[in-house]
């Protein structure tokens, strides 16, 4: 396959790929971060928040579960495929993992309802923590993807299914005629197109008892041997810092928010006091923190949920 044709292939396969998922990257006009006291004087003094690792984060299955799905998908496929060229294709695709683990992916997580009990016991600090809603498109920093987390396993099988089958009708066309020196460029140019695309998708992928979390991603890509200068996405291994817990240290990275408009750094629209046992005590400390860190125009607001951690 000439060189130059290849620049041309993978735009239309990337072009097909957001038309399949494109609405699952339509960004709301409000999403909201779950934290701790701590965790919130921490974004607000430091102006940034955390992408973490997702080998670190709290479903143990994260990226493994879409992997798994995807090379589900392909074995069944390749039993049924006649075409040598299309079968090829899909058994080195079978070796995605390779594709994927080129990068550290690094994820942030946010919730599209700010006052979600589940929310509150899980990553709300039982209650006694905050939930910040952030305006994600007055967010300037522009160096990740951002994406609605997918449960539902009807979809995430129609997804990769439509992504697939895009690549074995197009691989199809363009191998007829060719010759076989062709046709191996043509697969390796698929193959890694294929899984690239993939392993984007598949990290808003997971499991359907997740589904009540409403959760929203921030994703960062990490090359692992590409050069800062080099990278074809915005961050670098240099960037990577570490927390610790009881037991290990923590990779994480900050993502930096900035108002296009300047008025204020950090693009919150309001932050909800959870359902501790002294809300009012609470809500004055938190209004009176608000107006040191001249955070004017941030709308503060009790969580109301009857609840007792």
């Amino acid at each position: 396959m000439p060189n130059e044709l290849i620049p041309e292939i993978e735009s239309i396969l990337r072009s097909k790929f957001y038309d399949i998922v494109g609405k699952y990257y339509e960004i709301p006009k409000i999403l909201y971060h779950y934290t701790n006291i701590t965790g919130l004087v921490g974004i607000i003094g430091s102006q940034k928040l955390w992408a973490t690792d997702r080998r670190f984060l709290n479903d143990s299955s994260e990226i493994s579960y879409g992997l798994e799905l995807v090379k589900e998908i392909l074995s069944e496929k390749i039993e049924n495929e006649k075409s040598e060229v299309v079968s090829e294709f899909m058994r080195r695709s079978l070796n995605i993992d390779i594709v994927i683990n080129i990068y550290e992916i690094y994820i942030s997580c946010f919730c599209e309802e700010g006052n979600l009990l589940s929310q509150w016991r899980g990553y709300g600090d039982k209650g006694d923590g905050y939930s910040i809603g952030i305006e994600p498109e007055k967010i300037k920093n522009r160096n990740y993807q951002i994406g609605k987390v997918i449960y539902s396993r009807e979809e995430q099988n129609f997804i990769i299914n439509s992504i697939l089958d895009y690549h074995c009708k197009l691989i199809s066309e363009l191998a007829c005629e060719r010759g076989v020196k062709a046709n191996r460029d043509l697969i390796t140019s698929f193959t890694l197109n294929f899984s690239t695309l993939v392993s984007q998708i598949i990290c808003l992928f997971k499991h359907p008892t997740f589904a009540e979390e409403k959760e929203w991603r921030y994703v960062y890509l990490i090359p692992k041997y590409t050069k800062p200068s080099e990278s074809i996405f915005f961050s670098s291994l240099d960037t990577v810092k570490f927390r610790n817990n009881s037991e290990y240290l923590i990779p994480y990275i900050e993502i930096d928010l900035v108002n296009e408009e300047n008025e204020f750094k950090i693009p919150i629209k309001r932050v909800i006091s959870g359902p501790s046992k002294q809300p009012e005590l609470k809500k004055v400390s938190l209004e009176q923190f608000m107006e040191k860190k001249e955070c004017f125009k941030i709308e503060i607001i009790d969580s109301n949920i009857p609840f007792r951690n």
